[in-house]
């Protein structure tokens, strides 16, 4: 691993590092950081957390709907991104659950409680924290595998040389394709926006509170509580930033420039709460006003199955 990152060092000496994300794999932590550098962010893949924590429950609770009301709690408690509520719930759950399940709360607390910054997703709060798992490159070894050597093992480095460019010339052929001929490029990422997006004008324009010049309040449609959606940055690289909202309404958005508590995990940092707040900026409808709300937060679950599980559906298009 030491020597395929020194190489890609070398390809690329201007490359600037922001994190890694591993699925817990700390051989190749200790890699990059000997060619990087000891101060990368290290950060772990959500869903190959989940993955564990869920065979872990299996194996050490017997009582299923114990199982499962430990799941939501962990769910819970990956998604949470605001530090106060994440300690208090990690807080609540070692309490609640150290007698009902002692050997898994103390598995927790061995392996995970004493490195919550790998997981937690109150401390991802830098640019491009938003990529939260790493199936995009479980996906592409699993074409490799499966479509190109068709399961077949392969040991010589040329063939596996020839094959990756020929995967890359397909993928960037079909790019050109649909580029040039002014077609969509179906997304998991751009179907979500443009979802959240209608979901935004449904939101009434009298349930946006402007609290000061970064900060808004937006109440649910459906419940009595009311999000916070905060205006955290300008886009670090918006040449290479690639999760935005093209709606001419909402021009000029992408995942960077705020932050909402609702959890939406599938939005990528673009729920219907931030579509409505910057909808509203370019058009200069929001009021000043200074009423203060108590905000309540909800949490959307992890699914563990097929929400990240990417690696055995995407297919290269001829």
């Amino acid at each position: 691993m030491i020597c395929l990152f020194s190489s890609l060092k070398v390809k690329i000496p201007g490359l600037n590092v922001n994190c890694i994300m591993t699925d817990d794999d700390q051989n190749t932590f200790e890699a990059f950081s000997v060619v990087f550098g000891p101060n990368i962010r290290h950060l772990l893949c959500k869903w190959h957390v989940f993955r564990s924590w869920s065979r872990q429950l299996y194996a050490k609770v017997s009582n299923k709907q114990l199982v499962t009301e430990m799941k939501v709690r962990l769910k819970e408690l990956l998604n949470v991104k605001e530090r106060d509520a994440f300690q208090k719930l990690l807080a609540e759950f070692e309490n609640i659950h150290f007698t009902k399940s002692p050997e898994f709360v103390d598995y927790f607390k061995k392996h995970y409680c004493n490195r919550i910054q790998l997981w937690s997703a109150s401390y991802r709060n830098f640019p491009h924290a938003s990529t939260e798992t790493n199936n995009y490159c479980e996906s592409f070894h699993n074409q490799l595998k499966t479509v190109y050597f068709q399961w077949k093992f392969n040991r010589r480095i040329d063939r596996l040389i020839r094959t990756v460019l020929d995967m890359e010339t397909e993928s960037y052929l079909s790019y050109k394709y649909k580029e040039i001929n002014h077609m969509p490029f179906k997304t998991h990422s751009n179907r979500y926006i443009k979802d959240r997006h209608a979901k935004s004008r449904e939101i009434v324009d009298n349930d946006v509170i402007q609290l000061t010049s970064t900060s808004w309040l937006v109440r649910s449609q459906s419940k009595e509580v009311e999000y916070s959606v905060t205006q955290i940055n300008i886009c670090p690289s918006s040449d290479f930033c690639f999760i935005k909202c093209l709606e001419v309404s909402c021009m000029g958005l992408c995942s960077h420039l705020y932050q909402c508590n609702c959890q939406d995990l599938k939005s990528n940092n673009l729920c219907k709460h931030i579509h409505k707040i910057h909808s509203q900026k370019m058009k200069g409808k929001i009021t000043f006003q200074s009423d203060n709300f108590q905000v309540e937060e909800s949490f959307s679950n992890v699914d563990s199955e097929s929400d990240y599980n990417v690696g055995h559906t995407s297919q290269f298009e001829q």
